[in-house]
This record gives structure tokens, sequence and C-alpha cells, in this order.
């Protein structure tokens, strides 16, 4: 969403320009965000080692759309061995989109 109001100026940007002063702390805000963040790290497995054996996973979608982009998720949950109920979430497939400058249209047909 930051690159698109970069793309949306009067005036385009050379690749040594700043970035101009209307969006630069979000730029700066983006930047301290991920350095805080530290490393990310996804597991390989889709199935935890303490699911209970046999038993399939739960599929859960997720999707949003908006005037900026719009995404959308999928997730295993699978039921946990132990007492209670224990459950664990894994990212199975994700796909963001910033929609085009002139926006979108819908196919009639």
């Amino acid at each position: 969403v930051l690159m698109r109001q970069l793309f949306l100026q009067d005036e385009p940007l050379s690749w040594d320009d700043e970035v101009p002063g209307w969006c630069r702390s979000d730029w700066i805000s983006l930047i301290v965000e991920a350095l805080e963040a530290g490393s990310l790290a996804f597991p390989r497995s889709t199935r935890p080692a303490n699911a209970i054996p046999g038993v399939g996973p739960t599929v859960v979608g997720f999707s949003d759309y908006g005037q900026f982009g719009y995404e959308a998720r999928v997730y295993l949950r699978w039921k946990l061995l132990g007492d209670g109920e224990s459950y664990a979430a894994r990212l199975a497939v994700c796909k963001a989109r910033v929609p085009p400058l002139r926006g979108l249209t819908v196919p009639r047909g």
C-alpha cells in the first residue's frame, strides 16, 4: 500500500529521490517494526508432532477485501494430544494483492 501511494503521485520519483515527507513516518514505522520483530520462522510440516494420530485437520479460511488490497489465508487446525481442548494451527496457503491503479472491474458474461 505504501508503494501504491508513491505511484499515485503527480510527479514520479527517481531511484535516488527521498521519500516525500507526507509518507516518511509510515515508511520509518514499517522499517522499525520489521527490525523489532526479530526472526520469523514457519514450520515446514503442516502437521504438528503432537497431533492426535488418525485424526485429520479442520480447514479454516479467512479473507478480506478493501479499497487498497485484498487477501486470503487457509490454515490447518489440528487437535493435540493431552488433557483439555488444545489445538495448533498451521498456515497452509496465503495470497495478497494490491489492486491495479485504475481499480478493479467485475467481468460480465
